[in-house]
């Protein structure tokens, strides 16, 4: 048996850091916001509360008050399993398995806050989790089996794992300014701080049958690595009432920078084979190190939304457009491809305390290629349904007679994707051990179901 990694621990390192994987959604994988979350991300254009800090800077001109909105997912479920994830090839014949990495979340969104400095200028800030996940997938293969050059029966024992926690926060503060009635600017600056963890375990053992160790072969891998990011973005939004009740919204982004990134990562590797004169060799080696740098590079690309909604004052109708231009980054291994979104939903009163929203949207992936496990190519295309409710209380001391508001909503969030994400292949009769395992691209249809809670105070 050789030994050999199926990735080196710099590979692990930037892949897992940069590019698309298993382990979460794309861009639209949490809507950060009430209004948000029930029409699906469709308020580009006509967004005029704390939610404008994050989606729309400009609808901060159009602010009269002080609000404070704390929201998230209350659950989030993905059902994720990549049937054939995993094949083997032995003297019995094929053996497919399925790499099962459901996902059972509870995600704190966001945290915003917004005032009015003059009855034209507002400000706000916020603190959001925009991406999130956490996931295991593994792998287990026991069975009997004669191979070629081996004159007994042996037992073949094959596993893998692999443990992901990535995490992102972004913090950031906005400023809106109202030109004229039907004209708003404004823009945005934000940090973060993006946070993984890897653990990988590959294992692999072909000993004698009958128990008398003739044959005792096996090799054992795993892999550990942390990383730490921190970068900078900004963006710049407007607010058009061209004509009455039509709203046009553009908002541009700024590329996101990587200021310093930081970790550590090791990589153990042992096992014991026979060498061509039948010998049995043993063989161990460890790699350990840290790093940190600081380097500037770009890590995701500019983007611009283009967006467009009729108003009526008893409900809204909107509709985003969202075009990424390609990035490729070689060192840092990040090829992406122009890639577009689409969100159209609407907003409506039921009753004079309760609002409903609902909406469709696109959550599409940028990578290009597929060259390592776990990488992912997954189109997502969802569904959103909400209620808002709110409950006003009438002030009775002071001169401001305006009640304050708290307000609750509800969000139910479906999408469906469709893709290809990086599996394994391996041959083990050809004398070579689960290390030698080649990434296959193969389909899957993921599902996330997600319930959303919102609260805000108005005053």
């Amino acid at each position: 048996m050789k030994t050999k990694n199926i990735l080196s621990p710099v590979a692990i390192l930037f892949a897992l850091a940069v590019s698309s994987q298993v382990v979460a959604g794309n861009v639209n994988s949490f809507f950060l916001g009430n209004d948000a979350a029930m029409t699906a991300g469709s308020i580009t254009a006509l967004v005029r509360d704390s939610e404008s800090i994050w989606y729309n800077p400009a609808g901060l001109g159009g602010n009269k008050l002080t609000r404070v909105n704390l929201s998230g997912n209350a659950f989030q479920l993905r059902l994720r399993t990549i049937d054939n994830g995993m094949v083997t090839t032995l003297p019995s014949g094929v053996n497919s398995q399925s790499l099962t990495g459901n996902e059972y979340l509870i995600v704190p969104t966001s945290l915003t806050f917004m005032t009015s400095i003059t009855d034209r200028l507002s400000i706000g800030g916020g603190v959001y989790v925009p991406q999130y996940s956490s996931y295991t997938f593994n792998d287990n293969i026991s069975s009997v089996e004669q191979f070629t050059g081996i004159p007994e029966l042996t037992d073949f024992v094959q596993g893998g794992d692999v443990d992901v926690l990535r995490t992102q926060y972004q913090v950031g503060v906005s400023a809106g300014y109202e030109v004229k009635s039907n004209f708003r600017l404004g823009g945005g600056i934000f940090g973060l701080y993006d946070k993984l963890r890897y653990d990988s375990n590959l294992f692999e053992a072909i000993q004698s049958t009958d128990g008398s160790n003739n044959i005792d072969v096996f090799y054992e891998q795993n892999s550990r690595v942390f990383i730490s990011s921190l970068g900078l973005r900004a963006l710049l939004g407007m607010e058009y009432e061209f004509v009455p009740k039509w709203n046009l919204g553009l908002v541009v982004f700024s590329p996101t920078f990587q200021l310093c990134s930081w970790g550590e990562h090791s990589d153990t590797a042992g096992g014991s084979w026979p060498d061509a004169s039948g010998t049995i060799v043993n063989n161990a080696s460890r790699d350990a190190s840290t790093f940190k740098s600081f380097d500037g590079k770009m890590i995701e690309p500019f983007h611009t939304q283009v967006a467009l909604a009729y108003k009526q004052p008893d409900f809204w109708i909107g509709a985003t457009a969202d075009f990424f231009l390609p990035l490729r980054t070689p060192s840092l291994q990040i090829s992406r491809k122009f890639m577009w979104n689409v969100s159209v939903g609407s907003k409506f009163r039921i009753t004079e305390k309760i609002n409903g929203g609902a909406g469709l949207f696109t959550d599409n992936s940028p990578e290009r290629t597929i060259d390592d496990f776990g990488d992912s190519q997954i189109n997502f295309y969802g569904l959103s349904l909400g209620a808002e409710f709110n409950t006003p209380v009438p002030r009775t001391v002071g001169e401001n007679k305006t009640p304050i508001v708290f307000s609750t909503s509800l969000a139910f969030r479906y999408a469906l994707g469709i893709g290809d994400v990086g599996g394994l292949t391996f041959d083990a009769t050809t004398g070579q051990n689960i290390s030698s395992a080649q990434v296959r691209r193969v389909g899957v249809t993921f599902n996330e179901i997600a319930l959303y809670i919102g609260t805000g105070l108005f005053f």
